[in-house]
């Protein structure tokens, strides 16, 4: 039997593993650069992934691509065989003024959402335009990992993403185990973009 789902109903998020970092042992500790396109990709942050998006990479057994070059995380709106379901805990919502409109009210609306399969999480922030106010985060979010394209690769080696610093500055958190488990100046764990509409 083919399943078919309406193109809308299906997102992707890039992930590609931040050079300047250097080898690390545990994908815990790995950081990332994330977009849904070349753009975003360029100017992303260098964050780590999110628990909820570990549990999808190890699911779909791609640990190693992730640590080396990265991953595509795509998620649906719909339920979709073999993928990860993620069930919406809670919803945060926050109207401040528009930048780029003052005077205008600008609404930005967060949800957490948590695997069915174990006590992963992720966020994600929704990208309704607000033009469309009867539209809400789904209840639900289906999510899998599948390798990068040739393409993407591609992309990141000449946009020199996967490039190493030719020194780093080591810290003892290198080759010592310490009660707090997190060296210092860890990033953030990253957000996932919303269902487009």
């Amino acid at each position: 039997m083919v399943r078919k789902t309406k193109t809308s109903s299906l997102w992707k998020l890039t992930i590609l593993r931040n050079g300047d970092q250097g080898l690390t042992e545990r994908l815990e500790d790995a950081e990332f650069k994330f977009g849904r396109r070349e753009g975003e990709l360029s100017r992303s942050p260098v964050c780590r992934a999110p628990s909820g998006v570990l549990s999808v990479i190890r699911k779909a057994e791609l640990e190693e691509q992730a640590m080396e070059s990265g991953v595509v995380i795509e998620m649906s709106r719909r339920e979709i065989p073999g993928w990860m379901c993620f069930g919406s805990v809670a919803t945060l919502t926050k109207t401040t003024e528009d930048p780029d409109f003052p005077g205008l009210p600008l609404t930005r609306t967060r949800g957490l959402y948590e695997s069915e399969m174990d006590d992963s999480t992720l966020t994600f922030i929704d990208l309704t335009p607000s033009c469309y106010p009867d539209r809400e985060m789904p209840a639900r979010i289906w999510m899998r990992a599948s390798e990068l394209t040739m393409n993407r690769i591609q992309w990141a080696l000449n946009n020199e993403i996967y490039k190493t610093p030719s020194s780093r500055q080591r810290t003892l958190h290198d080759w010592f185990e310490f009660q707090s488990k997190n060296p210092p100046c860890r990033p953030e764990e990253f957000k996932m973009p919303g269902p487009v509409w």
